[in-house]
């Protein structure tokens, strides 16, 4: 375990936090520190593999598509190692195996250390007349991404896929998921937080959270009267881990439950 053996002010700005873990001191600056918040995905990545996977490669994806978080292109800084056992719905290249949703995953329970999960966002029915007419400047987002429809059917992958992971995984494995809330018919969906109650009510810990932040978005064509909602510019990089002892620790529910059951007017805290 870190013990914080010294902290030194070495200007106003920057806090150098000096840590013995019984092995080697390491010094922590403002230039050096993992950040919760990137603009660049394969850092977020990167920085979990680090700090969460013993900087090994991760076990399996099951959302692979085109391999986007894995491919290496000139002048990157960041490689993410193509992890054992890569799935999709839609996969796109031959060594990425296909799995259907609502069916298992064909892995053996409690058999993976880690697994990816960066299911799509969109909801936009597949039927509609300008995807049918498939027009050069129409849907770029659903040509982009898979979409979900009704938006029930998001909902119902999103967990169907967090409790294949949550049975995958062994003990103590970790579940990576990239997810972004979003705006479909005139309503917000916050699957960001939907995401997070789901895996926490199946028994996964929280352990991190990181924050993708982006420049510029795709913006939809439609012409609207006024902008009702915020453009999304992060999505969120979940870290949760199989850890039941974790999760008896801090268990949200079983909180909320205990507050509800309290009558808590006039309560004070005895601090010892």
């Amino acid at each position: 375990m870190l013990e914080q053996k010294e902290i030194e002010v070495v200007n106003k700005d920057i806090l150098v936090e000096e840590f013995n873990d019984n092995s080697e001191s390491v010094k922590l600056t403002n230039e050096n520190i993992i950040r919760n918040t990137s603009y660049n995905q394969k850092e977020i990545l990167r920085n979990i593999m680090k700090l969460y996977n013993n900087n090994e490669p991760f076990e399996c994806d099951i959302t692979a598509s085109t391999l986007k978080f894995y491919q290496k292109n000139k002048g990157e800084e960041y490689d993410i190692p193509l992890p054992k056992h890569l799935f999709d719905v839609y996969p796109q290249s031959d060594n990425i195996k296909q799995i259907v949703p609502f069916q298992k995953l064909p892995l053996e329970d409690n058999s993976v250390g880690s697994i990816v999960f960066d299911p799509p966002f969109v909801i936009s029915p597949k039927t509609s007349k300008s995807i049918i007419e498939n027009k050069d400047n129409s849907c770029l987002i659903h040509k982009r991404f898979a979409s979900f429809y009704p938006v029930s059917e998001l909902y119902y992958n999103y967990y169907w896929w967090i409790q294949e992971s949550y049975r995958s995984l062994k003990e103590n494995g970790i579940f990576i998921v990239k997810c972004m809330s979003t705006v479909s018919g005139g309503y917000q969906h916050n699957s960001e937080e939907f995401v997070f109650m789901t895996a926490m009510s199946m028994g996964f810990y929280c352990v991190d959270k990181f924050i993708l932040q982006s420049k510029a978005r795709l913006v939809s064509s439609c012409k609207y009267k006024k902008q009702c909602h915020a453009r999304k510019y992060t999505s969120v990089f979940y870290v949760f881990q199989k850890s039941p002892k974790m999760l008896n620790k801090y268990n949200y529910f079983d909180l909320i439950k205990q507050m509800k059951d309290t009558n808590l007017e006039g309560m004070v805290w005895e601090i010892k």
